[in-house]
Formats: C-alpha cells, sequence, structure tokens
C-alpha cells in the first residue's frame, strides 16, 4: 500500500510540493522539460523531498497512508461497493496494526485499543475484549488476509473506475 502510494506520488508529486516552503521545488517541476540541466536539477531536489516525505509518512501508520492515497489520486470506493468505504478500510487496517502490534512486542492480554475495534460491524472476526489473554487464533489470520484480498481488488477496481469509469453490474460488497 505504501509503495503503491509512492509509485503514484513519483509520477503526480503536486501533494508534495504545495505550500510557501516548496516554491522553489515547483519552480523546478514546471521547467524540468526545458532542458537535460533543468531535468537533473527536478530529480535531484524530487529526490530530496521524496526521502523526507517518505521517512516521515512510515510513521504515519498505513490507515492515514491509504486515506491520503485515496484523497491525492481521486479514487473512490468501487461503485459495486455500498457496504463499506475507505475509511471502514483504514480502521481496519488500524485494528490489524494493533493486533500486530501486540504481538510483535509481546502482549499478553489485549488492549483498550483492540478491544474498542473489535465487535463492531466491520471488524472482521475480531472477538478480542480488553483485559483478557490475548489469543489470536487461525479465523483472526484468515479474516486478514481475507481482507487483504478484498482491499487489494478494491484498490484494483478504484484504479480502474477513475480511468475508464463505474463497471457495469450492481453487484453489492
Amino acid at each position: 500500500l505504501f509503495d503503491l502510494y509512492a509509485i503514484f506520488l513519483r509520477y503526480n508529486p503536486e501533494p508534495l510540493i504545495r505550500g510557501a516552503e516548496f516554491r522553489d521545488l515547483r519552480r523546478l517541476w514546471h521547467r524540468r522539460d526545458e532542458s537535460p540541466e533543468a531535468a537533473k536539477a527536478w530529480q535531484t531536489a524530487w529526490a530530496a523531498r521524496f526521502d523526507v516525505w517518505r521517512r516521515k509518512r512510515a510513521y504515519d501508520g498505513l490507515p492515514n497512508v491509504l486515506v491520503a492515497f485515496y484523497h491525492h489520486a481521486g479514487l473512490r470506493r468501487p461503485s459495486r461497493y455500498r457496504l463499506t468505504d475507505v475509511e471502514d478500510w483504514a480502521r481496519t487496517l488500524e485494528m490489524i496494526g494493533e493486533l500486530r502490534h501486540l504481538i510483535v512486542h509481546g502482549a499478553s492480554v489485549v488492549s483498550e485499543r483492540l478491544a474498542e475495534l473489535s465487535n463492531t460491524p466491520n471488524s472482521l472476526t475480531f472477538d478480542f475484549v480488553a483485559g483478557q489473554p490475548l489469543d489470536a487464533k487461525l479465523h483472526h489470520l484468515q479474516s486478514v488476509e481475507c481482507f487483504c484480498d478484498q482491499l487489494l481488488t478494491a484498490i484494483n477496481l478504484s484504479l480502474v473506475e477513475r480511468a475508464i469509469g463505474p463497471l457495469p453490474g450492481n453487484r453489492e460488497r
């Protein structure tokens, strides 16, 4: 997801060069096709800006990256999707991230945040209760895998519909 957003920004740098502090960078971008020197100056300056952005954004978390990518790329949820939207997917990513964090850091009990994100309409099969032993089971992992597959499908459909418009059919998801 992060790499997909980075690819988008490499070809569409406008979101990262807004604001007064990037005035010189915008000038280089607008002049990049004037000469080989101008192209090289743009590439050098852009690489520096992109590296700074990437380092900072890496700590924002995938939920924020997903929302920013959809916003900056002008994407919408696929027209066939009626029950969930980008914010729901971001929340699910947050829930998966919280579970991952607890497991990686050897937590033995369910956190308040994971419990808060669990047991809701879009919580996969997450049924965690705060303070209870953290016991990730196969069905939790299966629902994460299913969500990831569906998220990639949604992104794919969003990109297709951005390019050619709504797809025929009204199968709801």
